[in-house]
């Protein structure tokens, strides 16, 4: 599935489960984290991380798993809006960007497409 925002530099499409540890590497920005609290007068729980980690393929593709500490995990491919791959330049904006789907997101059960 592809999704994207109105107007949005960049696309994120829904892939596979992969394996980070095969043929992976870390990008500069290897990961952003929200904090999520689940509701601030339990001051008993702490709060959840909702996180996004970011990776590039053998071929420069890079790839984003979206992970919260609930067990819910989601893979994309990111690319900029014409599809082509996102260069070093952009990460930086590419970490915001991510940075405010996880805020919406919350890490439920639902996936973050629908935050997209």
């Amino acid at each position: 599935m592809t999704t994207r925002r109105k107007n949005s530099k960049f696309k994120l499409i829904r892939i596979a489960a992969f394996d980070a540890r095969k043929g992976y590497k870390r990008c500069s920005i290897s990961e952003v984290c929200v904090k999520e609290y689940v509701d601030p007068s339990f001051t008993w729980l702490r709060p959840v991380m909702i996180k996004a980690h970011f990776w590039r393929s053998k071929a420069g593709k890079l790839v984003v798993r979206f992970f919260s500490y609930y067990q819910y995990n989601y893979h994309y491919e990111v690319t900029l809006a014409n599809g082509k791959v996102v260069p070093e330049k952009d990460i930086n904006e590419l970490a915001e960007y991510i940075t405010d789907i996880l805020s919406k997101w919350r890490g439920s059960d639902d996936s973050p497409e629908e935050f997209i």
